[in-house]
């Protein structure tokens, strides 16, 4: 059951994501041609801003998940119910508390936004629904933490999917027909809070024994939970900070176009990597049960088989945006669009730190104990910005990129530290996983090589981007299985596929 619900939440994660990829380009291309490029640089500005508000989350969605798993896992209904009730109240109290920092910003927009503004009536308006974006989530798609648990992505996956469908038809629409930049903004926002109300009534459908229950602090202290979010706030704020400071950076460093102009690499590679991420994700929940109802010994097998599959993904990432990413930015945007093909490197380098770690990234959340890591996640935000500062000025936006990648080195650290304390014991798994790393960032960079000298000669065209993605896909790849196909892990992968491939030919002959 476990295997057929993963195999659903990626089919359907994956398909709905090429979807919406492909509409989302054709957005941002018509985007490029009817309105200045400086929207995109408020959009990325305030998106940001607004990231690292939701600090205040303390990363109560991810504590919250690991302590549903348990539960779960024991369909215990009436804690479920507990769980869900203390959710929801310390998310409106965190809801209340962004609508009243964000509309303190408000008053001081000419203060965060330092360049000359034509029309401030846009930049407020495109502040103000950046904030009730965020905001509704805290009041709305909280329940949506319960059906991820239970491994019902797919559900999530749905409901979303349906309503930025139809939120990119009326995008299309406004840009060509009416030229309105308000009304563009305004899609985004009512799509959001359409599709929350959606999930938040199936869950209430899929969970009818779900209640309301009184809850207080008591409560809190007796789940740990008191302690665990003291922890998470070190967290939450470090990742906030780590992944959010880029464009803030960018836009004090190079300007707010260059903020536009980098969004169009984020753009890409946001698609690309929430393809990639779709692929694993549902993994996540099948961990955070597995660690909850298995063995170590069992569960070794299955984490040297998953880890070895991100492995081979991470080097077929790096390879793939190494090669390709600068070649589609011409294609499809312009060779006007262009950043420094070193950005594009770091870019790749971050990608491939991000899909390596992801096995025990999930066996990581799946632990709690978030005080392990918690000087890897601060070393994480202080390094991303003192470097990003210095090599920005430097170096310009590829110092900015690069930092972000050396500071994502030491929250793997951290994931893999508390992985080998907690639930290992075993302080020789951090020196065990980095000392193979070196070797296989190589062969990475070798593979690069390899596949940049094929590619050379291929011109900027449909046919050359479709001709450089089938030598990513096959050179990285095939490599790949020959050369780790004796590694620790290849049989589970080997085991799993024949399961997958089961579960789909009998799904189509039923």
């Amino acid at each position: 059951m476990r295997l057929r619900r993963a195999i659903r939440n990626s089919f359907s994660s994956v398909g709905a994501y090429l979807l919406l990829a492909v509409l989302g380009f054709v957005v941002r291309k018509l985007f490029l041609q009817y309105f200045d490029l400086s929207y995109l640089g408020y959009e990325g500005l305030f998106g940001s801003t607004f990231t690292i508000l939701s600090v205040m989350e303390m990363g109560a969605g991810s504590m919250f998940t690991y302590l549903l798993y348990s539960a779960i896992e024991r369909d215990d209904r009436e804690e479920i119910s507990q769980i869900m009730s203390m959710f929801r109240q310390l998310y409106q109290v965190i809801g209340m508390l962004v609508i009243g920092v964000g509309l303190i910003l408000y008053l001081f927009l000419p203060h965060i936004v330092t360049e000359p503004v034509e029309n401030w009536t846009y930049v407020r308006i495109i502040f103000l629904v950046q904030m009730l974006v965020s905001v509704s989530t805290y009041f709305l798609a909280y329940r949506r933490v319960l059906l991820l648990a239970d491994q019902c992505e797919y559900l999530v996956v749905r409901i979303e999917t349906l309503f930025r469908i139809l939120g990119v038809v009326i995008k299309i629409a406004v840009i060509v027909w009416l030229q309105n930049y308000l009304m563009y903004v305004m899609v985004t926002f009512c799509t959001n809070i359409l599709a929350n109300l959606a999930i938040y009534s199936s869950c209430r459908r899929r969970y009818p024994y779900l209640k309301r229950v009184r809850v207080g602090i008591a409560d809190y202290k007796e789940k740990k939970i008191d302690k665990e979010m003291r922890s998470l706030l070190v967290h939450k704020l470090s990742a906030t900070v780590y992944s959010s400071a880029d464009n803030i950076i960018i836009s004090a460093l190079c300007g707010i176009r260059a903020v536009g102009l980098f969004s169009n690499y984020a753009l890409i590679n946001t698609n690309v990597m929430n393809l990639v991420v779709k692929t694993l994700q549902p993994l996540e929940a099948s961990v955070g049960n597995k660690v909850n109802a298995s063995t170590v010994e069992d569960n070794m097998v299955f984490y040297k088989g998953y880890d070895l599959f991100c492995r081979m993904l991470a080097l077929f990432t790096f390879v793939g945006f190494s090669v390709m990413l600068q070649p589609v930015v011409v294609w499809f945007y312009g060779e006007e669009y262009l950043l420094p093909y070193a950005m594009t490197l770091a870019m790749a380098a971050n990608n491939y730190i991000a899909v390596r770690q992801y096995a025990v990234t999930a066996y990581r959340n799946a632990l709690g104990h978030y005080d392990i890591d918690r000087n890897s996640r601060i070393a994480s935000a202080v390094c991303n910005i003192v470097i990003s500062v210095v090599a920005g000025i430097l170096t310009g936006i590829s110092g900015i990129l690069f930092a972000t990648a050396v500071g994502h080195c030491f929250i793997w650290y951290g994931r893999v530290k508390t992985v080998g304390m907690i639930y290992l014991q075993d302080r020789s798994f951090v020196r065990r996983t980095f000392t193979r790393e070196t070797g296989n960032f190589l062969l990475g960079v070798a593979e690069t090589a390899l596949c940049m000298g094929v590619c050379i000669g291929m011109p900027v065209s449909i046919g050359g981007i479709l001709g450089r993605l089938a030598v990513c896909v096959i050179v990285p790849n095939l490599l790949n299985l020959i050369l780790l196909r004796n590694a620790e892990g290849m049989e589970t992968i080997r085991q799993y596929a024949a399961q997958i491939a089961f579960q789909v030919i009998d799904h189509k002959g039923m």
